[in-house]
């Protein structure tokens, strides 16, 4: 943008613009990121679950209502509570990297 200040002078002032480059697998225009992928993309080639155990197996006692935690302790917790939460997220391998 030329701006004509009083004494005859033409200054030049830039203004900020954010580019655009196509995504590398779908040619659809994003703004440049590291991998120059759309989000569709990525989430389609990479799995960030990966070495994460999807299913775990938990012992449920149902006359008395406690779960295993092995070898023989036996943890008393409600349903939703922060507990059993707590001991859920502790049975999943891979998580704690």
């Amino acid at each position: 943008m030329l701006m004509e200040p009083s004494y005859g002078i033409q200054t030049f002032q830039p203004q900020s613009t954010q580019g655009h480059v196509l995504c590398c697998l779908c040619g659809t225009g994003i703004p440049p990121n590291p991998s120059n992928m759309c989000v569709n993309c990525i989430r389609s080639q990479v799995d960030i679950t990966e070495g994460i155990q999807k299913q775990v197996t938990i012992l449920w006692c149902k006359d008395c209502g406690r779960y295993l935690q092995p070898p023989k302790h036996w943890l008393r917790a409600e349903l939703e509570s922060k507990e059993l939460l707590t001991f859920c997220v502790k049975k999943i391998k891979g998580l704690s990297k």
